[in-house]
């Protein structure tokens, strides 16, 4: 990414400092369905991952659209992969993935639920029809520049496959 612009009263914009303006926001969208079956081993996504700069502050916000095979079979578990050092906290708002409780809607029970590190995951639920699983966070980079990366899984193993379907996207904004 390029340099985070610093701005003084009285100085003459250019060319180079409004591209560094509009390169603080960086944007990749899934072109393919990724499937995972009988695996609750976390896996990298192939295509939702954006370079992060070392030394830099960053906004997260990611669309999974995910479904499986079968309803109520295998669930879906979501975390990010940074480089060494980040600190990333980030929340996610879907569909509850456990069993509704007396009371509830069956029309949807949504639950946010929070991460503070790589080994930690965000349980939520999908069905056979694609439901959409918005994550927002802030992610710090320490020393060392590398990749912001959606990692995956089935929350519990199961035969028939979880998918994180096409269209789904990853957008990074540098706001320090």
């Amino acid at each position: 990414m390029a340099t985070f612009p610093s701005f003084t009263a009285g100085q003459r914009l250019t060319a180079a400092m409004l591209q560094d303006l509009r390169d603080l926001t960086r944007y990749v969208e899934k072109g393919a369905n990724q499937s995972v079956t009988n695996s609750a081993t976390m896996v990298d996504d192939n295509e939702l991952f954006l370079a992060v700069d070392a030394n830099a502050t960053y906004m997260v916000k990611c669309l999974v659209i995910g479904s499986s095979a079968a309803n109520a079979a295998g669930d879906l578990k979501l975390t990010f992969g940074f480089p060494a050092g980040a600190v990333v906290m980030a929340t996610v708002q879907g569909p509850n993935n456990v069993a509704l409780a007396a009371g509830s809607s069956a029309d949807g029970e949504f639950v946010a639920r929070n991460a503070l590190s790589d080994a930690s995951f965000l349980p939520v639920g999908v069905s056979t029809s694609a439901v959409g699983i918005i994550i927002v966070g802030r992610a710090i980079t320490a020393a060392t520049a590398g990749n912001l990366r959606l990692r995956w899984a089935q929350n519990a193993a199961n035969a028939s496959a979880t998918t994180v379907n096409a269209r789904s996207y990853l957008t990074v904004t540098r706001v320090a």
